[in-house]
């Protein structure tokens, strides 16, 4: 479970620690490695292979796939190939997208930057049709797919590229993307609280991170809009820091009844320990990060997320949504050994609606696929939910601005499960 619009903050803070590290950065290498044994023509690194090409034999898609299978970011992207493997394999299955089968080029960019621009470089020369770049480190690679001419899909947290010119050949699940690459302000976290019965709310950030610290001063705003207040915040959080005794302090002093943390799990998880060390009175706390089935296999985290709240933007697995059920399903086509009860991850999940994104641009690009195609058309696609899954459609043909309406489903954590809250409907907002 999670929600991506929010979880852009953090992983964003964690783009920024690579890039300072990094300064000019070395080259690193680049694992690729192809899913099937579909061989594809080999295009020029500046083009890729010819406009009509679908960069397969016999008609085959080629598709390339970038994530952080190693490296700072591997806790929360390790598994996203599996979600990509799940949404390609499951379309192939029905036939394929025109008749074509789908094929995968993956490479890991090792979370850096430089690697990131060495996987798309070398996708690009592999002659791949598109890429579908979900890694914190895609602002590493962009810039080439966008000089080949290359369409890009992803999850959009990494970096403020996407929606801004002359990136239009950069689509995200989520729709439209404000051009100054924040995260964009809506009343939906604010309704959430005032559902809860909260009035008061603490909010956190990383200091290193703009658009976690703009998440928060977002939420702000939104909650002065539905009459809430935040009566305290703090925009200067270590990046992953624990030591939050003195926000739980302070958060108390000032009476406050809900807090909200723009953060990584390690930071919320402090934070829902304090509350409860400090004997705090709150009526919620509400993660940003992203809630899987591993939050369980340690007790102790287990314990202090007890009663916590999480976002989604999918159907929660209690309500047993056909879409999920179908979701869960092609996922455990891929890994049989997942458990009954398992609850896909961020990186897993984000993977596969930007593959939903991917097939949806390419059944709209016509039986004889261009790239140019696949931009022009997937640019005039509205009512996009990706088979479902997602709480409330976006829309591709607003570049450069969010969605006007934003919905999420909520979830509480409740023993070793998550339960919907709301009565099982999602909760919505307006942008500002």
């Amino acid at each position: 479970m999670w929600n991506s619009r929010a979880l852009r903050a953090a992983l964003a803070g964690t783009a920024v620690l690579a890039l300072a590290a990094a300064g000019c950065g070395s080259s690193s290498k680049n694992s690729a490695s192809s899913s099937s044994s579909t061989g594809g023509a080999t295009g020029s690194a500046s083009g890729g292979g010819s406009e009509a090409s679908t960069g397969g034999a016999k008609g085959a898609i080629k598709v390339g796939f970038i994530t952080s299978a190693t490296g700072n970011a591997a806790s929360t992207f390790s598994d996203s190939a599996t979600g990509a493997k799940a949404a390609f394999e499951a379309i192939n299955r029905a036939g394929g997208v025109n008749g074509r089968k789908i094929t995968v080029v993956t490479a890991d960019d090792q979370s850096s930057p430089a690697g990131d621009a060495t996987a798309t470089q070398d996708l690009i020369n592999k002659g791949v049709f598109l890429i579908e770049n979900f890694s914190p480190y895609a602002f590493g690679g962009y810039r080439f797919a966008q000089k080949a001419g290359v369409p890009v899909v992803g999850g959009a947290f990494d970096g403020p590229e996407w929606g801004q010119q002359p990136n239009t050949n950069m689509f995200s699940y989520l729709g439209g993307v404000p051009s100054d690459g924040s995260v964009s302000g809506n009343t939906e976290i604010a309704n959430f609280f005032k559902l809860v019965g909260a009035t008061n709310v603490g909010g956190m950030a990383y200091g290193i991170s703009p658009s976690s610290t703009s998440s928060v001063k977002n939420l702000k705003t939104g909650l002065e809009k539905v009459g809430l207040k935040m009566g305290y915040e703090n925009l200067a959080v270590p990046f992953g820091g624990v030591d939050v005794t003195p926000d739980v302090l302070a958060m108390k002093s000032a009476g406050v009844d809900g807090a909200a943390c723009s953060c990584v799990q390690s930071t919320n998880l402090a934070l829902f320990t304090g509350f409860k060390q400090g004997g705090a009175k709150v009526k919620a706390t509400l993660s940003f990060s992203s809630a899987d089935s591993s939050l369980f296999a340690n007790p102790t985290a287990a314990a202090a997320a007890q009663g916590a709240y999480y976002n989604t933007l999918v159907p929660p697995l209690d309500l047993h949504n056909p879409a999920t059920a179908a979701f869960i399903a092609n996922v455990k086509s891929v890994d049989p050994s997942l458990p009954a009860n398992y609850t896909p991850s961020y990186g897993l999940t984000g993977a596969y609606l930007a593959a939903q994104v991917a097939i949806k641009g390419l059944q709209v690009a016509g039986a004889n696929p261009s790239r140019s195609s696949f931009i022009k058309n997937l640019t005039d696609v509205t009512g996009f939910t990706a088979n479902g899954l997602l709480a409330s459609p976006v829309s591709f043909n607003h570049f450069g601005m969010a969605e006007h309406t934003v919905c999420s489903y909520f979830v509480q954590v409740a023993g070793n499960s998550f339960k919907t809250i709301n009565s099982g409907k999602p909760i919505c907002g307006t942008s500002f």
